[in-house]
């Protein structure tokens, strides 16, 4: 006679099907998470390019040269793609 009871692994299987399901996210969330990441590339490539007295601006274009060296242009260009 068979047991009613269910076996670890197939609650185990039925909870990463669950699980799986719910990690996409919607169109809406990845078009505002689009243009955020390209507002943020246009500003760090504006402050690494366009020389400022700004407190903001040249700290994160002052940053990225010292991370990044030469290649703090090719941050916001990376960032952007």
């Amino acid at each position: 006679m068979p047991s009613k009871r269910t076996s670890n692994a197939a609650k185990r299987n039925s909870r990463n099907a669950t699980s799986a399901q719910a990690v996409g996210l919607s169109p809406l969330q990845n078009d505002i998470i689009g243009v955020v990441l390209a507002v943020v590339a246009i500003a760090l490539f504006l402050s690494i390019i366009v020389p400022s007295n700004a407190v903001i601006t040249s700290a994160m274009g002052h940053g990225l040269k010292l991370c990044f060296g030469t290649g703090a242009l090719l941050f916001p260009i990376a960032v952007f793609v």
